[in-house]
This record gives C-alpha cells, structure tokens and sequence, in this order.
C-alpha cells in the first residue's frame, strides 16, 4: 500500500510518549480539586533552534531545548528541569516561562529549559559514551505543591532519518515545492511533478555529519539527488522553496546520464557542478539498490558509492553567496533532503551520524 505524504510541523506538536502526554483539559473541563493548584503537567517535547525531536531521533552530543505545559495558565509559578544519567552525576536547572498562552485552547503555560551537550554524551578514550537518561519536570504551585512529568530519553551517536515500522507517518518530513514522496513499504519513493521538488528532514544536522542511505532507480534515465547543509526552505519567500537546497546547500547528484553535457559534474556521486577529485563509479542498474556515504566534515566533503570513493572535494565556497553550505550552528541550523525530479527514484535506510 503507497501513502502519499503531505506534513508539515508546527511548533506545538509533541513526540511525547502517551505515558508523558495528557490532551489539552480544554476550555469546559471540570476543576477537579487537588493537593496543588496545578490540575496537568504534560506535552514534554525536545526541540532544537526551535524544531520539534522525537525522543528517538536524538543525536549526542549537542545541546537540547526540553519544554512541558502545565493547566490552568497561572497555576505554576516555577518549574525545574532534573534529569539522570545513566551511571552520571544528576542535575537540575531552572526552566524559563516561555508563554502563558500555549495549546491548542491557548491556557496553558509552556516552560522551557536548555539541555547541554555535556548532559547528553560524556568523552571518553574512545569518542562519545552514550547512554539513557531520566529527564523529570517538576511545576510548583504559589504553595509549593509540586506536580511532575517524566520521560526517558536515548541519546544516540547515530540515529535512523527514516524508519516505517517506529516513524509509520515520516513526521520529522516535509515537502518543499511540488511533487510529492510516498511511503511505499519500508521506502520513500518520489513522485514528481510540474517543477523541482525537495523532500526534507526538519531535525538540524550536527555541524559535520555522516549521511548513509540506499537509492533505486526505477529506469536509467531517472534524475534525482540528495542536498545537505541547507536553511529551512520556508525562510526565503521563493515561489519554489525547493530551491534553496540548489542555491543555499550541496546537491550529490543522481543521474547515470549526467544531464545535460554528458560531464563528471553532473554525473551520479559529483557534487553538482563543483568539480573535484571524481572517479567513476560503476552504472547504476534499474531496480537494484545503491548505497551513497556522504561525509561533510568543515569544507570537505567525500561520497562513497557501494564503498568505492566517487568524490572528494574541498568546497571553496560561492562568492554570491557566501554562508552556501556553512555547518550549523546555534540560530542557524542547516538540514538534508531528497530531489524530485524525473522519475521514480527510492531511497531506504537513510541514517544520520555525528562527527
């Protein structure tokens, strides 16, 4: 069964667990007595530069927003932040009042508080030792009645960008421009139309990353691509906001014919028009899966096609446009996404990794 895809995030969504989150009490509900003047705690998310993290797709190793609400607004005069590391020191911080008018009936308050990165993965002889963490909210009332939300977190030094069995909705995707992905199985297939289109994953990647994914062309001629390091599509008021993964980031090219000159730069494994080191990789065969490692570290970036080195290329920048495929960095978080363009390309397993 295909599943056309169409989402789009807003700031109040959730990837809570049901166990951490509570439906909005609304605007009628009974006020039920309690030993605090706060009646729900709840919708605990993590956010990054403002964009919702499911729990299960936390990288390691860099700082994190976690914010909860609490009914009725004005209840909770403070909120803290606690959280436990596996085998760690514990820790706590004050959290901030983000806004006294959240929810979808807008009477809630929304407390926030930053998570650092040292919380998150501790150094050790061998990189980043990861492991689970308990992160509690407690919400005092004038009082001093508390109220408190849990939710266990894993952070991860890999995490999977798309997986059908746990993510069935693709929710961390969105469509830029036309056309349109579907889930077709355990894959992402596109469906292009008129004009390009950009399919792209709303969780910031690191400043350097490893990106690994599979791509099946459904016949030779098919055109697609895959883009990194560019800003939010929605932030530049184009007709086509699928453009800007062309003119802000990087696109690693699919294309077996290298349209339109028949050039290494266009051909599948370039860097789209930039030259570089580039060695051939072997043609692509309709229906057979190809896997594509594209490592961005600083101005570097090295695609592996089926393991072999295809490209390695040293970007020295674009003088019209010089913050094109700059890393992240806190207020400026940069994404990765796939083309629509010609054809029926599939792309599966697709895994993001910190550097």
């Amino acid at each position: 069964m295909v599943r056309a895809i169409a989402l789009v995030l807003v700031g109040g969504c959730s990837f809570a667990p049901a166990s951490t989150t509570n439906p909005d009490p609304g605007p009628d509900a009974p006020m039920t007595p309690t030993a605090s003047a706060i009646e729900w705690l709840g919708d605990l998310e993590l956010r990054r530069d403002g964009y919702v993290i499911p729990p299960g797709k936390l990288l390691a190793g860099q700082p994190v927003e976690v914010c909860a609400q609490s009914f009725p607004r004005g209840a909770a005069v403070r909120a803290t932040l606690h959280w436990t590391p596996a085998g760690g020191e514990p820790g706590e911080t004050a959290m901030t009042l983000e806004r006294e008018d959240a929810g979808p009936f807008g009477h809630n308050t929304r407390w926030c508080a930053r998570l650092g990165d040292q919380s998150l993965a501790r150094p050790s002889g061998n990189g980043l030792e990861i492991g689970d963490l308990a992160l509690s909210v407690i919400a005092e009332d004038a009082a001093g009645a508390p109220v408190r939300a849990e939710l266990a977190i894993s952070p991860r030094a890999e995490i999977v960008l798309f997986d059908p069995e746990v993510d069935p909705d693709a929710a961390t995707w969105r469509m830029a421009g036309p056309g349109s992905f579907a889930i077709d199985g355990a894959t992402l297939r596109a469906q292009p139309s008129n004009g390009l289109g950009l399919y792209w994953n709303a969780i910031p990647t690191p400043p350097d990353f490893e990106l690994s994914l599979e791509a099946q062309l459904d016949r030779f001629d098919d055109n697609s691509g895959v883009f990194v390091r560019f800003r939010d599509p929605d932030s530049f008021g184009y007709d086509n906001p699928a453009w800007i993964g062309v003119h802000d980031g990087l696109e690693i090219q699919i294309d077996e014919t290298a349209r339109p000159d028949g050039a290494d730069v266009h051909r599948t494994g370039a860097v789209y028009e930039q030259p570089s080191s580039f060695v051939r990789a072997p043609d692509g065969i309709p229906g057979a899966w190809r896997r594509f490692d594209i490592t961005v570290r600083g101005s570097r970036f090295v695609v592996r096609v089926d393991g072999v080195q295809v490209t390695d290329l040293l970007f020295a920048g674009d003088v019209e446009r010089p913050d094109r495929a700059a890393p992240s960095k806190p207020g400026a978080p940069r994404f990765i996404g796939l083309q629509s363009h010609t054809g029926s390309v599939a792309f599966r397993r697709i895994h993001l990794r910190a550097l």
